[in-house]
Parts: C-alpha cells; sequence; structure tokens
C-alpha cells in the first residue's frame, strides 16, 4: 500500500480519502483537508461529522458509513 497509511484508500470521489474507523471498522470518507488535519491530532473528522481514530492498515471494513459512502459506491 505504500504511502498510503492506517487504512486509507483513495477514494473514488476526487482526492477524497477512505478511512476505516478503529472502534467500529466502518469506512468513512475524509476530505484532503481533514486527512491532513488527522495526521497532527491522532483523530479524524469525517464527510458525516464522525469523530474517530484509524484502524490498524491490515484492518478491512466491516460496513461502509451510509452518510459518507452511497455517492462514492454509485459511481
Amino acid at each position: 500500500m505504500g504511502r498510503h497509511s492506517k487504512g486509507q484508500q483513495v477514494s473514488r470521489q476526487r482526492g477524497a480519502v477512505e478511512m476505516v474507523d478503529a472502534k467500529t471498522l466502518i469506512a468513512h470518507v475524509l476530505t484532503p483537508d481533514a486527512a491532513e488535519r488527522g495526521l497532527t491530532r491522532g483523530t479524524y473528522i469525517a464527510t458525516c461529522a464522525e469523530v474517530f481514530k484509524p484502524a490498524a492498515m491490515v484492518a478491512r471494513e466491516a460496513g461502509y458509513c451510509p452518510l459518507c459512502i452511497p455517492a462514492q459506491r454509485s459511481r
């Protein structure tokens, strides 16, 4: 996975990042700015306003956030 860390994947939406919540294993979408700010804080704020800590890079999502993801999956 190289440059993507902590469960991040480049999203289908241009520039967005998909990241898995360590507690719930739900995948959320972050803006590039939110992903960058999260690196310094250790917590991330998804487009649905969920605040979470990222799962390890090897963690697979158990599901997708219905507020963040629907537009992504339909493309």
